[in-house]
């Protein structure tokens, strides 16, 4: 090596060095960590708590349905069937994903794994579907609000049936209806 390099390697370390602590004391973070910072601040947590704050409660579900004359569903029923689902799921690939160690103990690490992602990808469809819910009725609120301008309250749609305003109701009724 020369001398140059000799001289300028310990120079640019020690630099470095310096750069960086005083990047740690003063608080900065890099620039990706501070971009996946405010990627993470951004992005909703998906729970079923959230997707259960956009949906209708039970009251309301109840007068969306004698109100657009919508099939009511039960809940309950429809909760215990997933629940029964997953079981079977789980029975069904229980011998495949538990495995048996050396010391005769069993390891459902890969079941409880694939479960999981099962019951994640359950809790974003739900989530889902209260955000297309949720969309639909702002936009139906939207179209029937007194102060827009291109409302249609009174007037009959085009072929003498529903206008837009009360056909974005009914449609956000469904999606509620089916979210819940």
């Amino acid at each position: 090596m020369s001398n140059a390099t000799n001289t300028m390697t310990p120079a640019l370390a020690s630099a470095q060095e310096k750069k960086a602590a005083s990047k740690a004391k003063s608080g900065q973070k890099a620039p990706a960590a501070r971009r996946f910072e405010e990627a993470a601040r951004r992005a909703p947590v998906i729970t079923i708590e959230a997707a259960e704050a956009l949906i209708p409660v039970p009251d309301q579900i109840t007068k969306i349905v004698s109100h657009f004359g919508l099939e009511d569903f039960d809940a309950d029923a429809l909760a215990e069937t997933a629940r029964q689902a997953f079981t079977v799921i789980a029975r069904s690939l229980s011998p495949v994903l538990v495995v048996t160690t050396w010391n005769g103990e069993q390891n459902d690490k890969g079941l409880e794994m694939h479960l999981q992602r099962m019951a994640g990808a359950a809790v974003a469809s739900a989530f889902g579907a209260a955000q297309f819910y949720d969309a639909k009725r702002a936009q139906a609120r939207e179209l029937s609000s007194q102060f827009n301008e291109y409302r249609e309250e009174d007037r009959m749609g085009v072929d003498g049936l529903e206008n837009r305003a009360a056909n974005a109701r009914r449609f956000a009724a469904e999606q509620g209806i089916k979210a819940a």
